[in-house]
């Protein structure tokens, strides 16, 4: 993914290599069709859903789960700087997006079913990505008993720490 990229300190094109997690989630959450993302609740937004939903994800993969914490990641880290186009975003919309019934949940659905994908597919080739990396393959195709397993996990881990967060910011 090459996505313009300029700031007052930083003036060049960066690119995302092919085998970094914020492709692979820039390429599944892309895949997403658009009557999934946006909800009747969307309109509560001043952000795009799937610029959120793509934020989210790849800050739970670095484990940073406090709004306040994705919105230092996406000022400090080039991949999130790629994802969000240097988009500023506050910490109340992040938290808001997450305590949101319907963008919770398709939070958990669309993390679990890219982390399926990426366990079945630990060695991607860039000709497979495009292909693999597709909302309808990871519906079509996941095993449904570990997606049991890692639902319960991801409401036990995640999810907790996810609350947690939330709290500690609406103090």
């Amino acid at each position: 993914m090459n996505i313009p990229f300029a700031s007052s300190d930083l003036k060049h094109n960066y690119t995302l290599p092919k085998n970094h997690i914020a492709y692979f989630i820039h390429l599944f959450v892309s895949s997403i069709p658009e009557s999934i993302i946006v909800s009747e609740s969307h309109s509560i937004l001043n952000h795009d859903p799937q610029l959120l939903l793509k934020m989210i994800l790849f800050a739970y993969h670095r484990d940073t789960f406090s709004g306040k914490e994705i919105v230092i990641l996406n000022e400090d880290n080039l991949p999130m700087m790629c994802l969000s186009q240097q988009t500023d975003i506050s910490y109340e919309e992040f938290n808001a997006f997450r305590k949101n019934e319907y963008y919770s949940d398709l939070i958990k659905q669309v993390f679990i079913l890219l982390n399926l994908l990426l366990q079945e597919h630990p060695n991607l080739q860039d000709e497979e990505i495009p292909e693999l990396l597709k909302w309808n393959h990871a519906i079509e195709n996941y095993d449904k008993a570990l997606y049991e397993k890692m639902s319960q996990d991801y409401d036990q881990i995640i999810q907790k720490q996810v609350d947690i967060a939330i709290e500690k910011e609406q103090v």
